[in-house]
């Protein structure tokens, strides 16, 4: 499905529903600053009936590094530290990390069907998953998918986000954002690893490169803000459950970015961004992505 087909996608899915406005919320732990996005708005459905526009994905060039991964061509060293309870995912810019957002990754095993084997090459595959989220605010497999195989089936595409004690290994992690342009907070995982070592390990590799990222946020939507995404893997962008950018596939880093105009949102009103994200094997991993708020220092 092209960008402008789901921008305009989303337009319908949105279109009629009343904004709201919105305040925004903040709260901070007793050494840990945190992100302020407004109220979270799971299951509630804001914004006005937006116009389509288009929006293109882009190639990232990466290059080899010594340790089987691959290191990012600006230099940036790798993200975050692992400990027993999650990882503290911080950004590759060299910049100090003002607020945390939450992500839960789901570890799953090297021998896992949906990360093994020949999945149509490098390269984008957009229209694996329905356009909405489920009854839980999780993605599903479409079913009726004709092109390339990129996910075995619907079952096993299930343990990528679902907790599943049989198959994966759930991992709560803080992911570090810095203040960035127009009132923006951005993460640069530009080589994301934020499980090393936990879960099943890095089975014998120098990372542990099969892992599912799902990072669940509200946001108060702002005029003219553009919002980008990259990542290698796979990344679906969903704004208040309809997907909006659609990169899955496994393939090197690819980004799109898509304006909140664009989709017809209502400044100052309540929104929510569901990111996914996958990481399917070696070489490299990468998640960046640019979203609303403001560091609540």
């Amino acid at each position: 499905m092209r960008a402008s087909v789901l921008v305009g996608a989303i337009a319908a899915a949105c279109g009629g529903a009343a904004a709201q406005p919105a305040g925004s919320s903040s709260s901070s732990g007793a050494d840990t600053h945190v992100a302020s996005f407004g109220d979270d708005t799971r299951g509630e459905t804001s914004g006005t009936a937006p116009t389509a526009s288009a929006t293109s994905a882009t190639a990232s060039d990466t290059t080899a590094s010594s340790d089987g991964g691959t290191a990012s061509s600006d230099g940036s060293g790798a993200t975050g530290s692992s400990g027993d309870s999650g990882s503290s995912g911080g950004s590759d810019t060299g910049a100090m990390s003002c607020a945390t957002i939450p992500a839960v990754v789901h570890d799953l095993l090297a021998e896992h069907p949906d990360m093994t084997g020949d999945f149509g090459g490098s390269v984008v595959l957009p229209g694996l998953l329905l356009p909405t989220l489920d009854d839980e605010g999780l993605p599903v497999l479409d079913p009726d998918y004709a092109g390339d195989p990129a996910i075995t089936d619907a079952s096993t595409f299930f343990q990528w986000y679902h907790d599943d004690d049989t198959a994966n290994v759930r991992l709560d992690v803080d992911l570090g954002v810095v203040a960035a342009a127009d009132g923006l907070l951005a993460f640069e995982g530009l080589q994301y690893f934020p499980i090393d070592d936990q879960g099943f390990g890095n089975e014998t590799l120098a990372h542990n490169y099969h892992f599912a990222t799902h990072v669940h946020t509200p946001f108060i939507a702002q005029a003219g803000a553009t919002l980008d995404f990259g990542g290698d893997d796979d990344v679906w962008i969903f704004i208040d459950g309809n997907l909006a950018v659609d990169l899955g596939g496994r393939h090197g880093n690819l980004s799109d970015s898509i304006g909140l105009d664009d989709l017809g949102l209502v400044p100052d009103t309540r929104h929510t961004l569901d990111i996914f994200h996958a990481e399917r094997g070696p070489m490299n991993s990468v998640l960046t992505f640019t979203v609303p708020g403001a560091c609540a220092l």
